[in-house]
This record gives C-alpha cells, sequence and structure tokens, in this order.
C-alpha cells in the first residue's frame, strides 16, 4: 500500500571451510551439493510463488507477495482484474482505497460482478459513488462526487438481516448514503475489480481490496479508514474485530506480474488483465546502501533491493543475477555455465548450451542438441555419418511457399525460419538452397493475422507478431503452442516480438482505424506490451499523440540494462495527419522512458528496423524525405546513451525505403534492404544496400526485381557471408508471391 498522505527472502550460502586440508573446494550450489546444478526454489504447489522448475525447496515460499508499496492503474477501456466467483449471494462487505482520473464518460467500476451487484462512480452521474444489486444499481448513491485525482477510501456494506436488507455507503470512513428493503443480489459466477459485466471500467488508480461476508459496522469501517496505516485487514486493533469474515483480501504490492496474491490466506487470487503497476512519483528506495537507492525519493515504498546473494550484481540500479543457469554457483566460479558438459575454457560459447566446439569436424556443432553429443549433433541428409555441411556459395533466386515473406531469420542446421503471409500466418524452415523443410499456417486462429516478423526463442521455437491482435507461439517444427489475440477495442498491428532476457516476451506495434472526431484515446498510439512466458498481458504502455492515424513502433531490441530500444513513426503534428518523423525511444525495463529521437522534416519520414551491436549501440534503418519525389533510405548508428554517432541517407534521387537490416557476423557492414523506383512511373523492385558501420558510407548498392512491382521487406546474412532477402513481388508470376532473393556478399 502506498502512504496517503498525498490523498527478503535472505538466502543463507554456507561456504564450507576446511580446517584439515590445503585443498581448494569446489564450489557448492544451492543445495550444497558440488559443482551440482540444483535449481532452487518455492516446490510447494499451493504456494503463491510455486517454482515448477524448482528441484529444491530454499523455504521462500509464501502465501502472498509483498515487494513494497505499490498500485494498479486500470486504464478505463479494458483494464480489470478477474477474482472468479467469491462474492458472497447475502451479507457483506466491499472496501478500497481508490483514486478517479477524470475522463469522458467512464463507468467506473470498483468492485463489481458481471451482473447481481455493482460498486462504482459513473461519470455519467457526476461520479457520485453509487452501489446496488440486480439491476439497480444506484440505489445508494453520494450526493457528492467521488474526489478526483485524490485517495480515497469507500465502502459498501450489505446487511440481509436488517429492515429487510439494508445498502450503506462510506466514503474515507463516514456514511454518505443508505437504503432498506433492498432485495439481496442474484447469484453470479464472476467478480471483477475495475469492471462490471464485459466492460465498464474504472478509470485511475486502486490500491488495497477487500471483502468480507459480513456487513463491517461503522466503528471498523473508520477504523480501517486510518490513512496512518494500511487497511491492515487480517489482524483485529482497535474496532476492527471482522478479520474471521474476510472471503480475500488484495494489497496489491507484488509491483509486477499478472497475479495478485490474496493475503487473506483463502487462495482467491486475482489475475491482472491490462492494469499496470505503478508507485507514486515521490517514492522510491531511500537506502542509500542499496542497489535501487533512489536520491530523489521523499517517500520510502519498501522496494530497495540489496546484493545478499553472492550471485547478486549490482547494474545501473537493478538488481541482476550472475548465474546464468540458475543453479546457485556464480558465472565466475561455475565452470559449466550452461550445463553442456563442456568446461567454460573449452566452449566457444560458454553460456549458450548449443553451442560448444566441433571435435568431430564434421561442420556441425557438437552441442546441437543441448548438450555435448558427438552422435546427436547435427542432421545427415545423405547417411554419409557427417552432417550437412553449411556455407555452400550460392547465389540464386527462387519462389516460396505464401503471398509475401516478410521476416527470415537464421535457424539451426544451416536452414533459416521465413515468416509471412498465405491468405493467413505462414511460418516455414528452409535450407540454405531454399528447399521447404516445413511450412505451417494457423487457419485454426480467427480474424486477420499475417507474419510480420518471427524470432527465435530459448525453448527452440518461435514466436510470431501475426499482425492484427495476434501472437502466436510455436515448437521448433512451427507447430502452435499457444496464440494471444488482444482484446482492445481497436485494432492493435502487432509488428514486432522479442524474447527478454526474464524469458517473457515484449510486442510492440500501432493502433489501427480512422479515429475522427470520436475521442478513442486510443488510436494512433504506438505501443509497447510485456506478455508472460505463457502468453498473458502483463502491461501495456502507449507512446505519441492521442487520437491520430499514424504512431506506430516496428521494430525493439533489448538493451544490455534490460529496457528496450524501439523504433517506428511518429506523427509530427496532430494538424498534419500524414507527415511523420523518423521515432527511436529508449525504454526501461517497465516501458518508462529513459531517451528519444524524433527526427525529420515536414513529409514522411519513418524508422523501420532495429538491430543492436555487441557493445550495446544500435543501427536503426527507415526513409527520410528529401521532397514528395524524393525519399532517401536513412540509416544511422546511436549509442547506449542516445548519442547519435551518424545518420546519412543514400538513394541518388529516386524513391528509396528501407524496411529491414542485418549485420555481418564481425559487425564491419551493415546490410539494409528494401524497395525503389527512379520515378512515380516506375515499378519498385529489391534494393540491398552495403553501409560501413564505422563510418556511414555507402560500400556498394544493387537492385533486383522484373518488370513488375517488386518489394523487399527483410534481409539476413547467410552462412556463407552472402544473404537472404525476401518480400512480395508481381513480377515472378502471375499473382502476388513470396520471392527469395540469394545474393553473394556484395548484394549480387
Amino acid at each position: 500500500m502506498i502512504p496517503k498522505q498525498f490523498h527478503p527472502i535472505v538466502l543463507l550460502i554456507t561456504f564450507l571451510i576446511s580446517s584439515c586440508s590445503e585443498q581448494e573446494l569446489e564450489p557448492v550450489d544451492c543445495a550444497g551439493i558440488e559443482n551440482g546444478s540444483t535449481i532452487c526454489g518455492c516446490t510447494d504447489t499451493t504456494a503463491f510463488n510455486y517454482n515448477s522448475n524448482a528441484t529444491f525447496d530454499d523455504g521462500s515460499c509464501k502465501d502472498f507477495l509483498d515487494n513494497g508499496d505499490y498500485y494498479l492503474f486500470f486504464n478505463g477501456e479494458d483494464a480489470y482484474i478477474d477474482l472468479d466467483n467469491i462474492m458472497p449471494q447475502l451479507s457483506y462487505t466491499k472496501a478500497a482505497w481508490v483514486k478517479r482520473l477524470n475522463s469522458d464518460s467512464a463507468p467506473n467500476n470498483i468492485i463489481s460482478g458481471n451482473t447481481g451487484h455493482a460498486f462504482f462512480a459513473p461519470q455519467s452521474q457526476g461520479s457520485r459513488l453509487s452501489a446496488g444489486h440486480n439491476g439497480n444499481y444506484t440505489v445508494v448513491q453520494d450526493a457528492d462526487p467521488l474526489p478526483e485525482d485524490v485517495w480515497t477510501f469507500v465502502v459498501v456494506t450489505y446487511d440481509a438481516d436488517l429492515s429487510s436488507g439494508t445498502l450503506t455507503l462510506f466514503k474515507n470512513g463516514v456514511q454518505v448514503a443508505q437504503a432498506t428493503e433492498v432485495d439481496s443480489p442474484n447469484e453470479n459466477d464472476q467478480t471483477y475489480i475495475g469492471r462490471f459485466g464485459s466492460g465498464a471500467h474504472w478509470n485511475g488508480y486502486i490500491d488495497e481490496v477487500a471483502i468480507w461476508n459480513k456487513p463491517l459496522d461503522i466503528s471498523e469501517i473508520a477504523e480501517l479508514a486510518n490513512t496512518i496505516s494500511e487497511m491492515d485487514a487480517m489482524s483485529d486493533r482497535g474496532n476492527y474485530v471482522s478479520s474471521n469474515g474476510l472471503v480475500g483480501y488484495w494489497k496489491m504490492n507484488e509491483g509486477r506480474g499478472l497475479l495478485l496474491s490474496d493475503a487473506s490466506g483463502n487462495e482467491n487470487t486475482g489475475i491482472v488483465h491490462f492494469a499496470s503497476w505503478a508507485t507514486c512519483n515521490e517514492c522510491g528506495c531511500m537506502d542509500e546502501s542499496a542497489c535501487n537507492y533512489d536520491p530523489l525519493a521523499t517517500i520510502d515504498n519498501r522496494t530497495c533491493e540489496y546484493v545478499d546473494d553472492p550471485c547478486d550484481i549490482c547494474v545501473n540500479g537493478s538488481l541482476m543475477r550472475d548465474d546464468n543457469d540458475n543453479d546457485g554457483i556464480c558465472n565466475d566460479a561455475d565452470d559449466d555455465d550452461d550445463n553442456d558438459n563442456v568446461l567454460d575454457e573449452d566452449d566457444l560459447d560458454p553460456f549458450d548450451n548449443t553451442v560448444c566446439s566441433d571435435l568431430d569436424g564434421d561442420g556441425c556443432d557438437d552441442c546441437s542438441s543441448g548438450i555435448f553429443d558427438l552422435n546427436n549433433d547435427g542432421v545427415d541428409d545423405d547417411g554419409d555419418g557427417i552432417c550437412n555441411g553449411c556455407g555452400t556459395d550460392t547465389t540464386f533466386s527462387t519462389i516460396l511457399s505464401g503471398t509475401a515473406g516478410y521476416e527470415i531469420i537464421r535457424s539451426s542446421y544451416c536452414n533459416y525460419i521465413v515468416s509471412g503471409s498465405s491468405g493467413k500466418t505462414i511460418l516455414m524452415e528452409i535450407d540454405e538452397f531454399g528447399n521447404e523443410i516445413w511450412s505451417q499456417t494457423y487457419n485454426e486462429i480467427s480474424g486477420n493475422h499475417w507474419g510480420n516478423s518471427v524470432s527465435n526463442t530459448s525453448d527452440g521455437g518461435y514466436v510470431i507478431a501475426a499482425a492484427q491482435n495476434t501472437i502466436i507461439k510455436t515448437d521448433a517444427n512451427g507447430a502452435l503452442e499457444w496464440y494471444h489475440k488482444l482484446s482492445f477495442s481497436s485494432p492493435h498491428y502487432v509488428e514486432d516480438v522479442i524474447e527478454t532476457f526474464s524469458g517473457d516476451y515484449v510486442v510492440v506495434g500501432g493502433v489501427g482505424g480512422d479515429p475522427g472526431t470520436d475521442g478513442h484515446s486510443q488510436k494512433g498510439q504506438a505501443f509497447i506490451l510485456r506478455l508472460s512466458a505463457g502468453g498473458v498481458v502483463q502491461w501495456t504502455r502507449r507512446y505519441g499523440i492521442l487520437n491520430t492515424p499514424n504512431d506506430s513502433f516496428y521494430g525493439i531490441v533489448q538493451a544490455d540494462d534490460g529496457g528496450f530500444v524501439v523504433v517506428g513513426e511518429k506523427l509530427q503534428d496532430r494538424n498534419f495527419e500524414f507527415y511523420d518523423h523518423f521515432w527511436v525511444v529508449k525504454t526501461d525495463g517497465n516501458g518508462q522512458m529513459d531517451w528519444y529521437h524524433e527526427l525529420g522534416g515536414n513529409l514522411w519520414d519513418e524508422a523501420r528496423d532495429i538491430v543492436k551491436l555487441s557493445d550495446d549501440s544500435y543501427i536503426i534503418t527507415g526513409k527520410k524525405s528529401l521532397s514528395s519525389t524524393n525519399i532517401d533510405m536513412w540509416t544511422m548508428h546511436v549509442n547506449s546513451s542516445g548519442s547519435i554517432i551518424w545518420q546519412m541517407g543514400h538513394g541518388n534521387n529516386n524513391n528509396d525505403t528501407a524496411t529491414s537490416l542485418t549485420v555481418t557476423d564481425n559487425e564491419d557492414v551493415a546490410v539494409v534492404a528494401g524497395y525503389t523506383r527512379n520515378n512515380s512511373f516506375a515499378e519498385f523492385k529489391y534494393r540491398v544496400w552495403g553501409i560501413e558501420i564505422a563510418t556511414g558510407q555507402l560500400l556498394w548498392s544493387k537492385i533486383h526485381g522484373g518488370n513488375q512491382e517488386d518489394k523487399a521487406y527483410a534481409i539476413v546474412q547467410a552462412y556463407d557471408q552472402g544473404y537472404k532477402i525476401v518480400g512480395r513481388s508481381y513480377s515472378q508470376g502471375t499473382e502476388s508471391v513470396n520471392w527469395m532473393v540469394k545474393t553473394d556478399s556484395i548484394g549480387d
């Protein structure tokens, strides 16, 4: 709970010290096993923080989580918490701390059902606190509006046995309305925080919610309303004696994640939908010895993090684990950081269990299977006992499945993954010669969707940004594991998705539809959205100008500090709805902006793709309009703090648009793909540029295409140091086809 003035488990690592021997002791894992690989955590399946991956219980199990003083923000459009079927059908009390924000017409439900009962402050009725049952939801109503932007303690009680049903409203511990002869609420099977029925959402903040199966009296409510302490509904104190009547108590102090733990001990876990975690502007860690000390904080919100464990390190104010395989042995003491059975000193990549060596000289990594195994280290198509070689020098073009290819990435065993469209999303694996190994379409997923981008995931599968409201997760063979359809009122076009260092996912894109003048604040804004590893939305952040048709993000990478760098287009001004700027934004891990660049003139400028280099700097590409008929491919190099190292335009008075880029393995050259034409009457063709990363100077430029429109959308460096380019072509068939061009190292 956040103070309303503005109305650890410590892991004990035991070091074994021997006085009997001069021999250096082997490092022990979190279970005390020498050179072990135990994963420690809570193994109690009934605990809120149960860890299904843990193999040793470390005593960390908790009934509820308290990571500091937090609360949740509800956007008035789609944010809510599902508490399932917990509402008593007779007497009850509902209580919460709320802070209302102004909006055009928010219904502002606080704690309500899918039917039967409502507790809200509808803007259409002057934002007056109201409650009722069974269709008459304003049977009690405050005479005054609920204060705006002020924390307020609100309560409604219902006594089924008093005067044929008595409903009473309280605000800040004082009774403000009462009605008698009120029927009990009809049976309902869902109760929500921040929503009623299928909509009618709360706009603002909510902190600490409790439900009892009895009506509290006025003296108990006054005790709970005391702003000096938390609601503290679990413990009887002063006039409050009803802790045994708690159905659920949600302190909202998790500060992260999509689950709301029930502090009452009744295991009524809430599921967070689209609400985002927040703390007050003045709040932060005030302990100077903590990793995340905030010198600007004037209110300590109990979020201090300390380097308590030998494997904890403090990086830029964030506590991080220096333990790649989570076995309790820190990386500098762990001889095998990726558990692939190869010592780090002999491992080509000690933090990737699929890369280690090629001792048998067959062209495939000995750890391709995830562990050192010479008999299972690659694909042997010809059965000669030697795995397929990689990097055969080739130049060719071929037609792949589908009507367009929007992304191509390297896979394993010399192969590639392509995402695109065949009317719906298509995903395929091809070998280095363009032969299809497998392909998958996802017709079982409803609505419009296509494969805008695809990324590798740590489990060997793939995650697809599938355009309209859709994210798809597959296994290594493209088989569907799960998908998530965003449930916003306006279509959200998912442009890119990556797996984070933590194993969850971050999605970027923009909101479609012409907003006109109807006030849909989502429309036009770019968004960053974080999904759990299972595909559940954790939070959504929006950027840009409200109620516009253009702002969008097209690409994202994760920075070394755990934040994100995103690129896209931003509307220049609300009065110039179709003139955009080249947009680069750096955020922290929670989507809060660190720095940004908004570049360009009065025409059409946009950033389309980004690659992170090994020094945590970034290459970004897109287009810049020199005039309405002269558009240049535009590329820039930005360091980790946002300073522009160089920016260059290349186009030779053509209409040139860059859509994708890759960098060479040695990071000497950035290779950009897109499309070009030399006048407004000519057809577009594939174009590829080679740019020196050190200076931004153009090294070479090549054009590929026929006599009809051909647009390249994605490029990747091939295993032979050439490039594979995919896109959409009308010159290679009677209709749109997915045309792949394979070039050499200079684009020929």
